[in-house]
């Protein structure tokens, strides 16, 4: 490994893994986003060899864990400002003396209905290590134990995130601009902090950029090929949203094999190994691991009784971003769009996504935003002939980014006709937070040297400064 790229990425590891556990402590314990859940699945899977049911059980949670939210006041936390965790002497030991009566049966009951068992088991395979490891301890060395492993993934994705901007940028600053954006996201770090599947999610999609980015420009391999399925099957047996992964895929390797020209029969045999890995991993997730017997729970289909429509999902996508037009029917997420997606949940709701920043936080974020959308397109237009150049990176970010932000608009088309929930939030967009970070970096490093300088500084200060106050405001939260 160079020495000239290894270096920079130390501290920038250092300081991630201490934002890491900072917030394994800020957030209360099973507090993250649907942390219980994402907590028995692992548990159950652990301890019984097995996935929980999605519809059906007698507990949905293990008694372990029921009991924890009880007795200690955890489940009367979200939406309660101020209701505080029990933390007294006598508390604790009751809670104790409930674990030691309940016994290993009282972890293994939580057999449903989990609405996260409709994920696939990847992550929880993963989270049943540190699990046991922890389970030399306490049921809340056990839970710390698991964040910490989070916490792994999240080191693991900013090394990624790295390498993946090494590919694109000679010089190192542009490098430490793209790796820091995306290690000082808040939203990221807090959930790094938590039990949730999304860590895993995050760190595939990371290393997926990585590869592709590696493959477009170095040429199409064997064993870059190998990668890339191995890593678009990985995103399936991860979460329903890692499907997302597939048109990305499928965009990536066209492009790096129109930039290689290959031979027909040589890109016959650097393809068949990859394809074939990633059929065999996609016919597991069709038939053994989807329980509702559709990719992400049915959510990708514009198919629900004839009420969803090519220009009904149109139409609503329009309405998240721009105004409605004369011609265009109210949409059903009408009050619900771009600022609460890609500022909002995206920029830091904490905890059970009630903590955040106040309104005028949000504003000075959205600004900063809408200053960086504009400095791209300058920078675009500024560097159109390197662009063109290296249009296969170019489309290679742009798929990977718009693979993930359009499914997640198909499913929220589908959930709006059936209820109120819109079903998309930024913190689904965190697997492309590696994307972010190399825009960032585009656009900061397209600006004369001592500007790229001060603006890079100003980036990456700034969202320290929001980690900072996130985790100020979640410790407050529970403990102050």
């Amino acid at each position: 490994m160079p020495r000239g790229i290894a270096h920079p990425l130390a501290p920038l590891l250092a300081v991630a893994a201490l934002l890491t556990v900072a917030w394994t402590f800020a957030i209360a314990p099973l507090q993250g986003p649907d942390e219980p859940a994402h907590f028995n699945y692992a548990q159950h899977l652990a301890e019984t060899g097995h996935k929980p049911s999605v519809y059906g059980g007698p507990h949905p949670d293990s008694s372990q864990t029921a009991n924890a939210l009880v007795q200690l006041n955890l489940s009367q936390l979200a939406g309660v400002f101020d209701a505080r965790p029990a933390w007294s002497k006598l508390e604790e030991r009751h809670f104790d003396e409930t674990i030691k009566t309940l016994g290993r049966k009282g972890a293994k009951d939580g057999s449903g209905p989990n609405p996260l068992a409709k994920n696939p088991p990847l992550y929880y395979a993963f989270a049943a290590v540190p699990y046991w490891i922890g389970s030399i301890g306490s049921f809340w060395d056990r839970l710390v134990v698991m964040r910490l492993a989070s916490g792994l993934l999240f080191l693991l994705a900013v090394t990624c995130t790295w390498f993946a901007a090494a590919e694109l940028f000679a010089a190192v600053w542009p490098r430490v601009i793209a790796t820091g954006s995306f290690a000082l996201l808040p939203q990221m770090t807090a959930l790094s902090g938590a039990i949730n599947a999304d860590n895993l999610l995050i760190a595939v999609w990371s290393a997926f950029t990585w590869a592709a980015l590696r493959f477009v420009c170095r040429g199409p391999s064997v064993t870059r090929i190998l990668a890339l399925c191995a890593l678009a099957g990985a995103s399936l047996l991860t979460h329903g949203r890692g499907i997302a992964i597939l048109p990305a895929l499928v965009i990536v390797l066209a492009a790096g094999l129109v930039r290689a020209r290959p031979g027909l029969l040589r890109t016959a045999r650097q393809l068949a190994p990859g394809l074939a890995l990633l059929a065999a991993i996609a016919l597991v997730y069709r038939f053994l691991l989807t329980p509702t017997g559709g990719a992400y729970g049915g959510e990708v289909t514009l198919t629900h009784g004839g009420a969803l429509t090519i220009p009904g999902f149109i139409s609503d996508v329009w309405q998240f971003y721009l105004p409605r037009l004369p011609s265009m029917a109210p949409s059903v997420g009408a009050g619900y769009g771009y600022r609460q997606m890609y500022i909002e949940s995206f920029f830091g709701r904490f905890a059970t996504l009630e903590v955040g920043y106040s309104s005028l936080v949000y504003n000075l974020i959205q600004l900063a935003c809408g200053v960086g959308l504009i400095g791209l397109v300058l920078a675009a237009a500024g560097r159109w002939s390197t662009l063109r150049r290296r249009w296969p990176e170019v489309v290679t970010v742009a798929a990977i980014a718009l693979s993930m932000i359009i499914l997640l608009h198909v499913a929220s088309y589908r959930a709006l006709v059936i209820s109120a929930d819109p079903l998309i939030t930024g913190r689904y967009l965190l697997p492309i937070a590696g994307v972010f970070g190399l825009v960032v970096a585009f656009v900061v490093t397209s600006l004369r040297p001592r500007v790229s300088a001060l603006a890079g500084t100003f980036v990456l200060s700034g969202l320290l400064v929001l980690n900072l106050g996130g985790l100020l405001l979640t410790f407050t939260r529970f403990y102050g």
